[in-house]
Order: C-alpha cells, then sequence, then structure tokens
C-alpha cells in the first residue's frame, strides 16, 4: 500500500509499505522493506526498513536491515550492525524532552 499524505495516531503505527509524508503517533514500527519520505515523531521509534527525513522520538531503534537519511534526535539510541545511518544524531536530556 502507498499513502501520499500526513499520518496522525494516538497509539501505534506499523508501516509495511510507502509513506509519502510526515507520521506523529506513540509508537512507530517500519517494517523491513517499507519507505517512510518524511519526518517520523513518536515516542518510540523502531525502524527496520528505510525512512528519508527527520526522526524525532525519546527512544529510537534502528534494526540491521535499516536505512535511515536525516536527523535522528533521541534520547536513546541503538543502531545495529548492517544498518545505514546518514545523517546527525544529536541527544536531548529525557526530563527536556519535547516531542
Amino acid at each position: 500500500m502507498t499513502v501520499s499524505g500526513d499520518l496522525h495516531c494516538k497509539g501505534e503505527i506499523h508501516v509495511n509499505g510507502r509513506v509519502f509524508g510526515d507520521i506523529t503517533a506513540n509508537a512507530v514500527v517500519v517494517g523491513e522493506g517499507a519507505l517512510i519520505e518524511g519526518s517520523v515523531v513518536a515516542d518510540l521509534v523502531t525502524i527496520h526498513g528505510s525512512v528519508g527525513g527527520p526522526v524525532r522520538a525519546p527512544v529510537v531503534s534502528i534494526g540491521k536491515t535499516a536505512r535511515v537519511v536525516g536527523t535522528i534526535t533521541h534520547h536513546t539510541l541503538s543502531i545495529e550492525p548492517g544498518a545505514v545511518v546518514e545523517g546527525r544524531a544529536p541527544w536531548r536530556p529525557r526530563p527536556d524532552w519535547e516531542k
């Protein structure tokens, strides 16, 4: 499935297709082979596919099959060996966190 437009959710969004737009949710999971072209803002982001745009979350986990091109603003960041990350990864203290 391909979605063109922004997605907003108070729960969890699993992306297994393509999204051309920004995503805001409590949690976002980008499946292997999935693509997001836009920003991702959440409390928890797990990436196994591709993201082209900024990621902003207190907790970001990047799997070995992931490709991220953009700034990753985080408090806790984990990157598995094999992942491709191009961009900056500024850290933010948890008490001062704002989505």
